[in-house]
């Protein structure tokens, strides 16, 4: 383990000439809008390296001091998915039955949603997505994690989109509480359970809410008006125009005589150099895995396969270099 800064050179940025940026872009946004929130799953087995290869992209996730405070276990057994599935719906039956309340329960109902939970058995694969207050370095020092929320949340975003560029229909579960995936997963109570994704293919003829479609045709318009209204009360210009901008900016405030104004807007202008005016902020987080069977064990990633493990049950646990 690294114990003080040492800067290497960016290893394999690559970029772009502006056009190419924009195809990307585009092409991005066309494959992600098409992954979608499946609840009727094919039972048809998905290779497990498929699995093993979108866990190491998670773990590239940016994350709190680089500690990777993630744990991902991956279940296949249908014995434990069995299991996972009774104990979620003990607590979906105690949220739709009024724990929820009528406003949450009037929100879910254009998405068609109620406490059976029969896709946790059908999918292939199960992953509990778990967060660790504290965990052991490369060297294996026990160390306080930073950001766990944030970095869990970024790694479990890049392990969806992950699957949906594989080909596989993903859902995100989150029965309240979870406690009961630390039981089941074998994994110690300091840890913390944050979702269950399914992964798998999409059953024959299978269903969305016309709702969901609904909100991403909103949010499309949404975005094409932001990006007009930008445009047409010329927020978006070139490099010279910004700084021309700032300059004046700068100089105004010099004949004002206020300097603190005039610093800011000089800086302003250095900045805008790199960064475009007009950027549209979308709000909303070595890589540690470990693969629990019959047996858990740490591994390095590329993750190998545990002795004696249940090759129908994997779990997710362990750490890599990179950041």
């Amino acid at each position: 383990m690294t114990g003080a800064y040492a800067p290497v050179p960016l290893p394999d940025y690559t970029e772009y000439p502006v056009e190419d940026m924009r195809a990307q872009a585009r092409a991005f946004y066309a494959q992600i809008r098409r992954r979608h929130t499946v609840r009727d799953f094919d039972d048809r087995p998905v290779p497990r390296d498929i699995i093993e290869t979108c866990l190491m992209a998670a773990g590239t996730a940016p994350n709190g001091a680089n500690h990777q405070p993630w744990h991902f276990t991956v279940i296949g057994s249908p014995a434990l998915k069995q299991d996972i599935r009774t104990a979620a719906e003990v607590e979906e039956r105690a949220f739709y039955d009024g724990k929820a309340g009528k406003e949450w329960l009037d929100a879910l109902a254009p998405l068609g949603t109620d406490a059976d939970k029969s896709f946790l058995e059908r999918a292939p694969w199960l992953i509990a997505v778990f967060g660790a207050r504290r965990s052991r370095s490369a060297d294996g020092k026990l160390r306080k994690n930073y950001y766990v929320p944030e970095s869990v949340s970024i790694a479990a975003g890049f392990l969806l989109c992950a699957l949906h560029q594989a080909g596989l229909a993903t859902l995100t579960h989150t029965p309240s509480p979870m406690g009961f995936l630390n039981a089941l997963c074998g994994r110690p109570e300091d840890e913390k359970p944050y979702l269950l994704i399914v992964t798998g293919y999409p059953a024959p003829g299978a269903t969305i809410p016309a709702h969901a479609l609904e909100k991403a045709a909103a949010r499309d318009r949404q975005l094409s008006l932001r990006v007009k209204n930008r445009l047409s009360h010329g927020i978006v210009e070139d490099d010279a125009e910004r700084e021309a901008q700032a300059a004046q900016h700068a100089g105004d405030a010099v004949a004002h005589r206020n300097p603190a104004r005039a610093a800011r807007a000089g800086h302003h202008a250095g900045a805008h150099r790199n960064h475009h005016a007009a950027t549209l902020h979308h709000r909303g987080a070595s890589h540690r895995l470990c693969w629990r069977g019959q047996v858990s064990t740490r591994v390095r990633c590329p993750p190998e396969k545990s002795a004696g493990s249940d090759s129908s049950t994997i779990t997710c646990s362990g750490n890599t270099s990179g950041p």
